[in-house]
């Protein structure tokens, strides 16, 4: 192998890291990506990463699936249409009281995402403390 084995312990977990933050950074500031988009984009390269590891893959692509079932799609489904009810069409389309309910079910949603949010930043933690225990206790 060339340059020897490659090191287990923290220090490549760190570098991993390092990286996945640093691409998710250039894609959020230097591409223009939405931070959904940028945080996909990043975990999906994590998920490449760890593929090999039947019991992160398993935690990092529910984590995935969290946060696309939990923030993307319901963003897309649920949270833009009332946007557009509330901020674009507003009051000239739409009865205050209309617009009372639809901001209530918007609050609603929130606690959803914010739920599903928990849930993906649980997952995705756990995902790579299992990884860098199994890298450090490999070594």
């Amino acid at each position: 192998m060339i340059g020897g084995p490659v090191p287990s312990g923290p220090l490549p977990v760190l570098a991993v890291t390092a990286a996945i933050t640093a691409v998710w950074v250039a894609a959020v500031l230097l591409a223009g990506a939405p931070f959904g988009a940028a945080t996909i984009l990043v975990g999906l390269i994590a998920l490449v990463l760890v593929w090999r590891t039947r019991a992160v893959r398993y935690l990092l692509a529910s984590s995935l699936a969290a946060f696309g079932l939990g923030n993307a799609l319901f963003s897309v489904l649920f949270a833009w249409p009332r946007n557009v009810i509330m901020f674009e069409q507003g009051a000239q389309v739409h009865s205050v009281s209309y617009l009372e309910q639809i901001a209530q079910e918007f609050m609603l949603g929130h606690w959803v995402r914010l739920v599903a949010s928990l849930i993906t930043a649980i997952l995705a933690g756990a995902g790579f403390l299992t990884l860098s225990r199994r890298r450090l206790t490999a070594g």
